[in-house]
């Protein structure tokens, strides 16, 4: 079956006219869940092997339209077809010579030819506005998160109401019950947060809750609504300062520990939580930073995966200036490439690797003696010239060396702006927060006033003196 440009231009408008949504997806493994309609739209949703897709259908007073909160697109019957041609099998196999938009529409032929036009259509009628709320707030609707009411979940981590109720947060943070699909039953849920994309729309649902362990302590659960965006960020609201300053953009590990830096610095900054670093995590940060022209503040978890985003994040940032390029990360290094392009830099950079290697050395030889020389090779940072003149610098896994390293990209690439790292003294923010008010209880028998000052230690790194 092939069509013409000018068979086209009379099909599309035939198969808007004859074949309603509600058919072809009831035929294509779609159920709907009348209990999920909103705004005059029908949700219908498909849950099997291939793929997991949430949509709404409306109508405006002309063709029908859908949303997908699960793929974030929308458009007529046609699109809706198009985009999924090869997630359901469809296509088969790659074939670069067929188009998708003709695809699309011998698909839907057959499916006419098949079973007749549609009787039933679409009646109730949307704003058009209102696909702007489904998006917004899709994920949240869907799984019926209300804004938050219920505070007990944050007693066992000492955030306190005042915290939670601030303005940072106004609007950020949802009680939810358990999220909508039989397969993921994790009973009842505490909090949630919504995950957004670059255009500001709801791509998923980060939750939390307490759950007994085999000793019957309670112990924090984190997991995601069904078909969440992972690459996409929890944010507060943006609390512009006073007069010529900059927002202070900092990004922590989860809406949690936002909360607890929050509390720990008490002061007013604008925070993004990051799961899973892609090329559009990175895009989105640093479109916020353009956007916001705010200083930035990587103040992740000192933990090793923790220590792997962040270090993905400061290459992200630092690449909008400089050719950097995260290559490797396996169980015992990372790996990165500094392109040739950056040679002016490769003497300062190289210089202080065999510094910190150096001071590495000495500090454990002088302790263990010289028959740890062989056991410490593993754990230094190692560079070398490949053949096109990239400078490649292998990085072990380990706190201490992770924080060397961005200790020493900080300090030899200018970034675009104001940069800072702010490592907590007891990994997470969540314990600095804990811990910055029981200094005396949990740090032995110094002084309450030592003790407190220890609890409250932050470790920070600036390129500060490069703007």
């Amino acid at each position: 079956m092939t069509f013409s440009l000018d068979e086209l231009k009379t099909i599309i408008p035939k198969i808007e006219r004859n074949i309603s949504f509600r058919d072809y997806l009831l035929n294509n493994g779609y159920r709907s869940i009348p209990d999920k309609d909103y705004y005059g739209f029908v949700c219908y949703v498909k849950e099997d092997t291939t793929m997991v897709d949430i949509v709404f259908i409306g109508n405006s007073g002309g063709p029908e339209f859908f949303y997908s909160s699960t793929r974030g697109d929308t458009g007529n019957i046609v699109d809706f077809v198009k985009n999924r041609l090869g997630l359901d099998g469809h296509l088969g196999t790659f074939a670069p010579d067929k188009d998708s938009l003709i695809e699309a529409c011998k698909k839907l032929v057959v499916f006419l030819n098949e079973h007749g036009n549609s009787k039933v259509f679409h009646e109730k009628r949307v704003e058009r506005d209102a696909l702007k709320l489904i998006s917004k707030k899709a994920f949240t609707t869907f799984h019926q998160a209300c804004p938050i009411m219920d505070l007990g979940y944050f007693k066992a981590f000492k955030i306190n109401k005042g915290t939670i109720t601030d303005p940072v947060f106004s609007g950020k943070i949802f009680n939810a019950p358990n999220p909508a699909f039989k397969e993921a039953d994790h009973g009842q849920v505490n909090v949630a947060f919504p995950i957004f994309n670059r255009q500001g729309n709801e791509s998923g649902l980060y939750l939390e809750k307490l759950e007994k362990n085999e000793k019957g302590k309670d112990q924090r659960r984190q997991f995601f609504a069904p078909t969440s965006s992972r690459s996409g960020l929890w944010l507060s609201n943006n609390i512009t300062s006073h007069g010529k300053q900059r927002p202070k953009f900092t990004i922590v590990d989860s809406p949690l520990e936002a909360l607890a830096h929050f509390q720990f610095l008490k002061e007013n900054r604008f925070y993004a939580s990051i799961f899973e670093v892609e090329e559009a995590t990175l895009e989105f940060i640093t479109s916020i930073l353009k956007k916001e022209r705010a200083t930035l503040h990587l103040a992740l978890n000192a933990t090793i995966s923790s220590f792997v985003k962040e270090i993905r994040i400061l290459l992200g940032v630092l690449s909008l200036n400089h050719d950097l390029s995260f290559l490797e990360n396996n169980q015992n290094h990372i790996l990165i490439k500094i392109g040739q392009s950056e040679e002016k830099y490769f003497k300062t950079l190289i210089s202080r690797i065999k510094r910190y290697n150096n001071s590495k050395i000495k500090a454990v030889v002088t302790l263990l003696g010289d028959s740890c020389r062989d056991h410490l090779r593993k754990d230094l940072m190692d560079y070398n010239l490949n053949a096109t003149g990239n400078l490649l610098v292998r990085v072990p896994k380990d706190f201490r060396t992770l924080y060397g390293f961005e200790k020493i990209m900080v300090g030899t690439f200018p970034g675009p702006g104001p940069l800072f790292v702010e490592k907590p003294m007891w990994q997470g923010w969540i314990g600095q927060n804990i811990k910055s008010h029981h200094g005396k209880k949990d740090l032995g028998d110094d002084t309450k006033e030592e003790n407190q000052t220890k609890a409250r230690e932050i470790f920070i790194l600036s390129n500060n003196y490069h703007n």
